[in-house]
């Protein structure tokens, strides 16, 4: 690769500012114009014919003819990964029915899924405030910071700042809802009478 002077002497010069070696601006510049391309700001390169996927594969395959494929091993922790996340799923599914069972033995053989569902909600809402009362005790918490803790709980979310996010829709929702006006008798009434007459 060869570079005009004027171009080769500004990376020398950035090299030295940067303390790097020539090897190493060399990757900062394919770095930098790797991100430039990803991100659109750079969309034309002079003298540089863009390859199709497809072409790159086919010069891939054929350079590396009867060599074993290098995806095996990912196609294979890929497996493995969607394996265990199928059993996890089963065993919380297992676990839903063992409680499902529990709780129809303590309301009676007449309670219906929903409100045996809802009951274990109860029990799951109870829990998460213990565990947020608990953490209360140690750690001085805000209500932002208490809301963004239970979704964390509730939602087995360990990500704090999806959490965050969740709670800031949220809170966009509680004020839209805030904005509309209330429906008093009045307005059902009126509502109801147009829904009778159709």
């Amino acid at each position: 690769m060869s570079l005009p002077k004027a171009e080769k002497h500004q990376a020398i010069c950035l090299a030295d500012q940067l303390e790097l070696t020539d090897k190493e601006i060399i990757r900062l510049a394919i770095i930098w114009l790797a991100k430039a391309i990803k991100d659109e700001t750079i969309t034309k390169l002079q003298d540089t014919p863009k390859l199709s996927q497809d072409s790159l594969a086919k010069q891939w395959s054929q350079t590396h003819k009867g060599e074993p494929s290098k995806l095996t091993r990912l196609k294979a922790s890929a497996k493995a990964a969607y394996q265990k996340a199928e059993a996890l799923g089963q065993d919380k599914d297992k676990q839903l029915y063992e409680q499902r069972g529990l709780m129809m033995q303590q309301l009676g053989d007449q309670a219906q899924l929903t409100t045996i569902d809802a009951m274990l909600q109860l029990d799951a809402d109870d829990l998460i405030d213990q565990i947020i009362n608990d953490f209360k005790d140690t750690e001085a918490l805000n209500q932002k910071e208490e809301e963004i803790f239970r979704i964390m709980i509730s939602y087995q979310i360990w990500d704090e700042q999806l959490a965050t996010e969740i709670w800031q829709q949220e809170q966009q929702r509680k004020q839209a809802e805030a904005l509309e006006p209330e429906m008093t008798d009045e307005m059902l009434d009126e509502w109801l009478k147009g829904i009778k007459s159709r």
